[in-house]
This record gives structure tokens, sequence and C-alpha cells, in this order.
């Protein structure tokens, strides 16, 4: 055999039973890419929920920690004949630097993207970051409280069963004035004030805090913020008798003319202002009826109003006309639904009681209420 053709031979033999890899364009062999490894995505942390921060350390250093072990894979890509080969980059779902509500994450395992040290919601945050951001913020604040405040918190639940209102003001601003370091009953006030403010800022403050609020802001001369409070108070808890007993208090006090009605807690609005005839408070049909969340029907040709709620009750009142039919029944009313100011007023006692409501009227206030 020649030696040419021997040479052949040989070359061939090698192609034959060389390892399963490319050959690069240079004669370099690239070594083949290895599987991905089998990795699971931790959906992020809800806001609020304690975090385990052994864990996430363990997380961290795989990510960030050389281990030293061999993997089967050169640095940077080397071959065995020292030329590289450009790798794609690794991505970890819920551990790169993009995943959702964690972000880079420090040596102490504490992400970086989402929130800065008070709970503010930085540039690029996702909607975990921002409900995360919430109970941050939230916390953020109260450490910021001072002593003082802790201690007037602390105390006045201590003292919340002891007494009337009152008497639980008077305890509070002598105790203030004796061990948490006020002058005087007006600096006792203030340190109050700011103690229940800051509570409600951060959503914890119950109608009974906003009570001791409101008649705080009343010691302080300022009983318009006292009607503002108390009416806060009702949103939280509409069946709350003492806020109601307590707001008549300062709309009396207040002296603002006219009628103020309450619906489940709420003021709606009106267009044209409630009035009193015969004894009946006379209110505007539309802003009613959506405050009791019912439909109203105006029939233009029979004059005739109708409400109907969610639960099918169906209310028609006529105008001028004293008898209304609640669900195929006539049931007569005091005062008949009737124009005023270009709208349809009917009595809000009758109304009170078609939808079964609880009907309230304080004289002194003018206000009326429904609950």
């Amino acid at each position: 055999m020649k030696k040419s053709a021997f040479l052949a031979l040989l070359m061939a033999v090698a192609l034959t039973t060389a390892p399963a890899a490319a050959l690069a364009t240079d004669g370099t062999t690239t070594p083949p890419t290895a599987p991905a490894e089998d990795e699971t995505t931790t959906p992020p942390p809800t806001a609020c929920d304690p975090q385990d921060d052994d864990d996430q350390d363990e997380d961290d250093t795989e990510d960030d920690t050389d281990t030293g072990e061999d993997d089967g894979s050169t640095d940077d890509g080397a071959t065995d004949d020292g030329t590289t080969v450009p790798q794609a980059s690794k991505s970890s779902p819920g551990k790169s630097g993009s995943a959702p509500g964690k972000g880079n994450a420090d040596k102490n395992g504490k992400g970086q993207s989402g929130k800065d040290s008070k709970g503010s919601v930085k540039n690029g945050g996702t909607k975990d970051d921002d409900a995360t951001s919430a109970c941050g913020s939230i916390e953020g604040k109260k450490k910021g409280w001072s002593n003082k405040i802790k201690n007037i918190l602390k105390h006045l639940e201590a003292g919340k069963k002891v007494g009337n209102l009152q008497q639980k003001l008077a305890e509070l601003t002598l105790w203030a004035k004796s061990e948490n370091g006020s002058q005087s009953d007006r600096d006792a006030l203030l340190a109050i004030l700011e103690a229940l403010q800051a509570k409600e800022e951060v959503g914890e403050a119950a109608p009974d805090d906003l009570i001791i609020l409101a008649e705080t802001q009343d010691r302080l001369q300022d009983t318009a913020a006292a009607v503002s409070t108390l009416e806060r108070a009702l949103l939280l808890d509409y069946n709350h008798q003492e806020v109601y007993t307590e707001l008549a208090k300062k709309l009396a006090k207040k002296g603002d003319k006219g009628v103020k009605v309450y619906v489940k807690g709420a003021k709606p609005s009106f267009d044209v202002k409630p009035v009193v005839q015969n004894g009946r408070t006379l209110v505007p049909v539309r802003a009613i009826g959506e405050s009791l969340d019912a439909q109203v029907l105006w029939d233009e040709k029979t004059k005739t109003v109708t409400l109907i709620n969610k639960s099918g009750k169906n209310v028609t009142l006529k105008l001028g006309n004293n008898i209304a039919i609640v669900d195929g029944k006539q049931i007569k009313l005091d005062v008949p639904a009737q124009t005023i100011g270009d709208r349809t007023m009917v009595p809000l006692r009758a109304l009170g009681d078609f939808f079964g409501l609880t009907v309230g009227w304080e004289n002194a206030s003018q206000m009326a209420t429904l609950k």
C-alpha cells in the first residue's frame, strides 16, 4: 500500500471514531452543551408575610458562592485547545435580578429591586413590590413613632373599658401630664391627638379610637375636624351607636343649618337639600336610591318613580299621591312625593321602612340616619 493511501485510511478511521462534538471551522472542537438544570420557580412572597431568612440566605448562596465543584465546564467557555467559545448566560426563574418580587440579593439575602429601607417602591418595582411596600411603609411609620406616642397608645388600650368618654380622656390627660412628659392639659391633648392620628394613619384605629380622637379635637377647639373624624368612624361601623351620639353633639355644636342625612354610614351628596315638611324629611329620590343600592326608574307619562333593590323589592311612588305601592300592596304615606327644585323628593322615613332599615332622627343637630 502506498504511503499516501495509508495516511488517507488513518484519517478516515480518526474521523469515524471522534467524539460526537461538532468541529469548528478552525479545526477545534466545542464541548457539548450541558443540559439545563431542572429548576422550579419559587412564587414571590406575599406582602407582609414573614420571610424565612435561613432559606433566603441558602438560595443566595447557591447563586453567588463558588463551591469549587467541577461541573464539567471550563471557565469563560475555554476549550481543551485554549480557544474560547461564548457561553449563553444562565437564567434561573425566581433567582435572577428580574424575578418578580425579589430582584438582586445582597449578602444578607434581602431583595434590592423592590423597596428601600423605609418600604418605598423604587423605579422598576413590580406589583409584588408595590404590595410589599405598603406593608413596609406601615412598619416604617410605626418605627418612626416616638416613645411618647407608643406609651399613650399602650395606656389608652389598657384603659378603654374604664368609664365613659369624658372619664377616659380625663384619665389619659392626667397620665400624660404625670407620666409621659406633658407640661399642661393642652400639651397632653396635643400628645394624645398626635398618637391617635398616627394610629389612624396606619389603618389601625377602631371607631372607639376615633371617638376619643374627635373629643380631643373638640377640646382643642376644632369641632369641624371632630365631625369629619366621626364621619370616618361611621364608615368603619355604621351600627356603632356611640358614634351617632357623639356626631349629633358635634354637629349641634358646629351649628351648620339644614338636615344632615347618613345612609349606612355614608353621607349622600344632594344637589337639592333635604327639607322637613309636616314632621317628615323629604330627600331627592335618585341620590337616596343610589345610596340604598336601588335602581331608580322615572316614568314621565305617569309621573311615578320606582325603586328596585338588589333583593327585588319594588317601591313605586306617584307625585302628589300619598299612596305608595310596595310589592303590589298599597301603603299610605304621611307626606306624598313631590317636586322641589326640579327634583323628585320622597319621604326618607317611608323609604327606610319599605327597605327594612332603622330610621333615626336627632332634632338638635337635625341629623337623619338610615342603618
